[in-house]
């Protein structure tokens, strides 16, 4: 299933004390046993927040502002057994305080506790093929779409999108700094990537990819191949420390 994200390209949450964060006003979880390989995760109309026959391996990630990778630990089940989840956030809430509310909920209905750990493991790094020289899919921008994001006053021109499937993906984004693209490209290669270009520009980009057997039909290159050759960048394998979420201890939900 492709996953397309029309926001800010993903970033960083810093997980604060629960007691001080928001929660839901209403949140209803059942078990899914469609069987179904299926599954969305959204807000809806309104501003609710809705899974649909989803895994607690997915829903962690986005609550602790973290990539797939970085959690461990926890039971099998995490990954298998699929949930539907209606939460209702309350009506002065912001779309930024959604992973502190997911926070909460798993707490709540799943009595999780985590702690964090920093590990070494295999990363990449980010750099320039050429000291300097971008590709041709990379130009300078005007724009400062970073920081529009960090002011919560994102434009319609600063808005970025991903879309990710088996048969590869595409990436296009204005006014973004290489460290806002090596994070992205962590959720695409499956680690932690390391910007070391030492650029501080802002960047207009646009990358298109294969994956999977649709690599061997399509005329575009592997993710790695086309950060070369579109972006004049490289990613590099490296050994690293990352910060780990690290499960202590979950239970299957209990009933609404």
């Amino acid at each position: 299933m492709t996953r397309t994200i029309t926001a800010g390209l993903a970033s960083a949450v810093v997980a604060i004390g629960l007691a001080q964060e928001p929660a839901f006003d209403a949140a209803s979880v059942k078990v899914n046993s469609s069987g179904s390989p299926d599954s969305t995760i959204g807000l809806i109309p309104g501003g609710a927040y809705r899974a649909v026959n989803t895994t607690l391996a997915r829903i962690i990630p986005d609550a602790f502002g973290v990539l797939p990778f970085q959690v461990t630990g926890g039971p099998a089940w995490l990954a298998t057994e699929r949930f539907d989840i209606n939460a209702r956030p309350p009506a002065d809430a912001r779309p930024d305080q959604l992973p502190a509310m997911l926070r909460a909920l798993l707490v709540d209905r799943f009595a999780l506790k985590t702690h964090s750990a920093r590990q070494d493991r295999p990363i990449y790094t980010l750099t320039f093929v050429n000291a300097g020289r971008p590709g041709p899919k990379l130009t300078t921008s005007s724009l400062d779409c970073d920081q529009q994001e960090a002011d919560r006053k994102l434009t319609p021109e600063c808005r970025s999108m991903i879309g990710v499937g088996r048969g590869g993906g595409q990436l296009i984004a204005k006014g973004r700094g290489l460290a806002i693209l090596a994070r992205t490209l962590g959720g695409v290669v499956g680690r932690v990537v390391v910007d070391e270009s030492r650029s501080k520009g802002k960047y207009d980009l646009e990358l298109k990819w294969s994956a999977g057997e649709a690599a061997a039909t399509s005329s575009d290159p592997d993710i790695f191949s086309a950060v070369r050759e579109q972006l004049g960048l490289q990613l590099k394998p490296a050994t690293g420390p990352v910060e780990m979420l690290v499960i202590d201890s979950v239970e299957r939900p209990s009933a609404d």
